[in-house]
């Protein structure tokens, strides 16, 4: 894992654009870091939250952006570059122009808002859902969807909590508008990220801007741009920690080395499955320090060290992984204190995760301590087998081929694997529902997850998954050659290690294009990277003739173009996709309805099921669920204790007839929101990439029917 030292470098980027791409991460890793810790603690609020993390960014931007030794950008890097953010510009405009709603709590992008949306209100995690309201009533209960007990009256919110911090925050500077187009926003930005990574990794600005074109141009990226999701932060923050990661080891960044750290950690703070990548750190650590050889060498400060390189590299190392494992200790603290039948349930994971990190903590310490005990023992072991090279490029792409072309031939993936889904009882309701509907033989208990790979042939079209597998094979011959760059290994480890684990087990419902989202933050971005360094390895080297420059220059652009097209045509007939368009407005005519000081007793099981929280969230109500169907005799026992205390109770049900028996001539109307369609909604398949979307079922609108209960 060699690379030139900093003063015999080119910048692959203009300085101007490594800022731009470097300075979207770490504000989202402090501002959400900063944010969670005052959540935690229960004084959250936007300003306190920014006023805190600014000081920190500007630290972190002013120290990653010194002036080194490199020589500056070429006149086509900075090309490039600009091109760049055009794309990333142009995505952030397209994908945020139509954002989801997620205010129905269905699926995951819903609690993520909805917890933004209550962290922006109340300034907490804790729900004390009962409240002074409904306190001591007996027959209510308060969970719903991903809202689950935590004690008598009380619920916790599901997941790791840093993007409903910046959703919150997102909430509190721009309203709901800018909420919900965060997500496209993260996107863009890691877009950027990944070009930073590729331009390194190719040593190749044009083939490079490939990469963030085939994300942009995807269906599964723009499908979780438009939703709430944890993904796209996912995405800015782990391309953003490889960028800085990887110039540790070329330019001995004690600096670089704690930013990238914590900022990797913050990814974890994020989704807890993306403690993954520590384990993943902590082997290219110990490859990092086992390849440097005890030589001085010139730093990104301009000095000449002569202490040893290793030991230096080593410090820098322990730097990053100690502030990666402190912000990791924060994830896991967030999510047992405030999330604990969410850890409950991922417990296996969590565990698998954690002996993960153990084993390639205990493999790299052993592959250090072997090379400091036998200096040349990498040296003798890359001369004595000249095959290696090759042998591991084959090795690796024909991996990958096999589990394309021959997996779903020789294997098919059911719910009594090994690895299950996470809840398998409605994964197999879920995969008749769908068999049934989309003429399959209905089989409830496949998982369908040995297409994983032809997924990604969807989605990135069979040209760039190909150009993927080649990449693959050069990076692995690089590497073993020691002529890769730490970016182009980092790209590679990622998608062995972390796409191996997602592809054969993406432990998610299979149907698309939920199950896609899967593979957005990691397995895609480096499967465009690796394209891209499949692409450079065609561009002739400047000093040859120009005939040659430019007869390849041809052939990339005619790959990049024919790559991005297949990938295109997977997306263009669900361009406009997004969920539950327009859903907030019946909301927020609800939350005009009720008041202040309103309590609601919510009836009907569907409403039960994904709405008390949006209410809590979005109203400021007090929001309770009857355990048995409501009658006027226990209505007459409920509203006079409510309304003593100053509240004014609410029956609220999308399905009007529930309200006909409470209704009395001398009483008040029931009032009806406006009625809205997932309009949008892409069709959900599982043999195939969705094309079209969902028909509009006259019948299947939503609005909500409040009846307001003076008297009992």
């Amino acid at each position: 894992m060699t690379a030139p030292t900093s003063a015999e470098r080119e910048r692959e980027l203009p300085r101007w654009f490594e800022f731009t791409a470097t300075v979207p991460g770490i504000t989202l890793a402090v501002v959400g870091v900063v944010g969670l810790l005052l959540a935690l603690l229960g004084v959250f609020t936007t300003w306190s939250t920014l006023a805190l993390a600014a000081p920190i960014v500007i630290v972190a931007v002013v120290i990653t952006g010194r002036p080194d030794q490199r020589k500056p950008a070429s006149r086509s890097a900075t090309t490039w570059a600009a091109a760049t953010v055009l794309v990333a510009v142009g995505y952030a405009a397209f994908a945020g122009s139509v954002p989801s709603q997620n205010v129905r709590l269905s699926r995951d992008p819903g609690a993520y808002l909805n917890t933004g949306r209550w962290l922006a209100r109340e300034g907490t995690l804790e729900v004390d859902a009962a409240g002074r309201a409904f306190e001591g009533i007996d027959g209510l209960r308060f969970d719903s969807a991903a809202v689950h007990s935590a004690g008598p009256g009380a619920v916790e919110f599901q997941f790791n909590h840093l993007t409903a911090v910046i959703l919150a925050v997102g909430y509190d500077i721009g309203g709901h508008r800018l909420m919900l187009r965060m997500p496209a926003i993260a996107t863009a930005a890691g877009l950027l990220a990944v070009y930073a990574v590729a331009a390194r990794a190719t040593r190749r600005p044009g083939p490079s801007l490939l990469a963030p074109t085939l994300l942009a141009v995807s269906l599964p990226v723009l499908f979780v741009s438009r939703n709430t999701y944890s993904e796209p932060f996912a995405l800015l923050l782990l391309w953003t920690a490889v960028s800085l990661l990887a110039a540790v080891h070329t330019s001995v960044s004690r600096d670089k080395a704690v930013i990238g750290g914590a900022v990797l950690g913050a990814l974890v703070c994020t989704r807890i499955d993306a403690a993954l990548f520590g384990s993943i750190l902590v082997a290219l650590i110990g490859v990092s320090v086992s390849t440097t050889d005890r030589t001085g060498e010139r730093t990104e400060t301009g000095t000449t060290t002569n202490t040893d390189l290793r030991s230096a590299r080593s410090h820098c190392w322990a730097l990053a992984f100690g502030t990666f494992l402190a912000l990791s200790s924060l994830a896991v603290m967030d999510v047992v204190v405030r999330a604990g039948h969410y850890t409950s349930t991922l417990r296996t994971q969590i565990l698998l995760l954690g002996a993960l990190l153990i084993g390639a903590s205990i493999g790299a310490l052993a592959l250090i301590a072997v090379t400091a005990r036998w200096p040349t023992l990498v040296q003798r072991l890359r001369a004595a087998h000249p095959i290696a090279a090759p042998a591991a490029a084959v090795v690796l792409a024909g991996v990958f081929i096999a589990g394309w072309l021959i997996r779903p031939i020789v294997q098919q993936v059911r719910t009594g694997a090994p690895m299950q889904a996470v809840d398998t009882q409605r994964a197999a309701a879920l995969v008749a529902g769908l068999q049934r509907r989309t003429g399959l033989d209905v089989d409830p208990t496949r998982l369908y997850y040995e297409n994983s790979l032809r997924w990604m042939g969807w989605y990135l079209g069979v040209p760039g998954l190909l150009a993927a597998i080649a990449g693959v094979g050069v990076t692995a011959w690089r590497t073993v050659r020691s002529i890769a760059t730490p970016e182009a290994i980092a790209t590679l480890a990622i998608a062995v290690a972390a796409g191996g684990l997602y592809l054969w087990n993406p432990s998610i419902y299979p149907d698309q294009l939920w199950a896609s989202r899967r593979f957005v933050p990691a397995v895609m971005p480096a499967f465009a990277i690796l394209a891209s360094i499949a692409l450079a390895t065609i561009v002739v080297p400047a000093g040859q003739s120009r005939g040659g420059r430019v007869t390849t220059s041809l052939m990339v652009v005619a790959a990049s173009i024919a790559i991005i097209g297949v990938a295109a045509t997977a997306t263009w007939p669900l361009r406009w996709q997004r969920a539950q368009s327009n859903y907030l407005a019946p909301v927020l005519e609800l939350c005009s309805a009720l008041g202040d000081r309103a309590a609601v007793l919510v009836l009907d099981k569907d409403a039960a099921t994904v709405y008390p929280q949006t209410i809590r969230s979005w109203c400021g109500a007090t929001v309770a669920i009857p355990t048995q169907p409501l009658d006027a005799a226990t209505l007459a026992t409920i509203a006079p204790r409510v309304n003593a205390l100053g509240y004014r109770l609410h029956l609220v049900t999308t399905d009007r007839s529930m309200l006909t028996p409470f209704v009395t001539p001398a009483g008040p109307l029931p009032f009806a929101t406006a009625a809205v369609s997932n309009r949008w909604q892409p069709e959900s398949t599982l043999d195939r990439p969705p094309g079209s979307y969902l028909p509009e079922d006259p019948e299947d609108r939503q609005r909500f029917h409040i009846l307001a209960v003076d008297k009992p």
